[in-house]
């Protein structure tokens, strides 16, 4: 009978640990958010915003030294320190309820699908909506796609993303205003 309660037990216990490793929390994370608009088109264009997780947002025109994240979209904490360095904190911030809320859309959106690349434009370049989620054990952002537009499409069909994507470009367009 003991044996029986311990192997439930184990069960139970190894159950919760994995449930626990696929669950993403991400508010650990001071970066959340980037809007990043990148042309090559006559002459070369990187410039976006960052939104950190109290909701400080920072602006970038040509960094020297900005680092991509890899092919798999991650990217290490160090270089994405780096990368803040080359921002501009602006004046314009985001109220932390505000913040909040849109965590609670991040983990779904993470886990959308992305259509297939559509090529719409030409030499108008790609304005990309990204959200990170952070891995504490490797100390590393994984950048996530929620909507690519310009050259060429990408949807993430995540309604979580699309609403995500939204308040991003809304947030692009108030600090342009500003």
């Amino acid at each position: 009978m003991k044996l029986k309660i311990f192997f439930f037990l184990f069960c139970v216990m190894a159950f919760l640990k994995c449930e626990k490793v696929d669950k993403i929390d991400f508010s650990h994370q001071k970066i959340l958010f980037q809007i990043e608009y990148i042309n090559y088109a006559w002459g070369f264009a990187h410039q976006g915003l960052i939104i950190d997780s109290i909701g400080n947002v920072y602006s970038y025109n040509l960094p020297k030294k900005w680092i991509l994240p890899d092919s798999s979209g991650f990217i290490n904490t160090d270089s994405l320190t780096s990368n803040l360095l080359n921002c501009s904190l602006l004046t314009y911030k985001i109220d932390p309820k505000e913040i909040s809320a849109k965590l609670l859309l991040m983990e779904s959106a993470s886990k959308g699908k992305l259509a297939k690349p559509v090529t719409e434009m030409a030499d108008a370049g790609i304005n990309s909506y990204y959200e990170f989620s952070y891995n504490t054990e490797s100390k590393s952002y994984k950048r996530i796609l929620l909507k690519q537009v310009g050259d060429i499409r990408i949807d993430n069909e995540s309604p979580q993303a699309i609403e995500l994507w939204k308040w991003l470009a809304e947030i692009d367009n108030q600090t342009r205003l500003n």
